[in-house]
């Protein structure tokens, strides 16, 4: 099982440190926020278009996307969920409080990281498994702060 968290943001690395020992491949696009994590969490600096990013999937054997990229980065994310349904693995998104949210059929839309795992949106979901193996990640609280 691997994750890929798509960072660059405060709100991201908060994410990585939660869920670190699961051993994240993060992805961030300038080498400025590479400076965001930790040295021994495994970052990739560059830009990927929709196949590089599949491709991406692919060779790290992705089983779920955690999307904390930034609030604008609308394309990052839509390309993102294009990847997550045409390969079938689980895509969550975090936000920041107060963003705009376009309005789909799949989205559910939460105050906030923490009150996901203490409800039972995630039943029966592949992201369920990883988020109860990991038995610290309650300590973590993803309060939304601005960068």
């Amino acid at each position: 099982m691997r994750i890929w968290l798509i960072g660059g943001t405060t709100e991201s690395k908060d994410v990585a440190n939660a869920i670190a020992d699961l051993n994240p491949v993060i992805t961030v696009t300038t080498p400025e926020a590479r400076n965001l994590y930790r040295d021994d969490l495994v970052v990739f600096v560059g830009v990927m278009d929709l196949e590089a990013s599949k491709i991406f999937c692919r060779q790290h054997e992705i089983t779920a996307i955690i999307d904390a990229s930034h609030p604008f980065a609308v394309q990052v994310s839509q390309n993102t969920i294009a990847i997550a349904q045409e390969l079938d693995i689980p895509y969550l998104r975090y936000d920041r409080e107060n963003l705009a949210v376009t309005s789909h059929d799949n989205h559910l839309q939460l105050a906030s990281f923490a009150e996901l795992l203490k409800k039972d949106h995630l039943r029966g979901n592949l992201l369920q498994n990883f988020i109860e193996s990991y038995q610290s990640i309650q300590q973590f609280n993803l309060k939304n702060q601005s960068t």
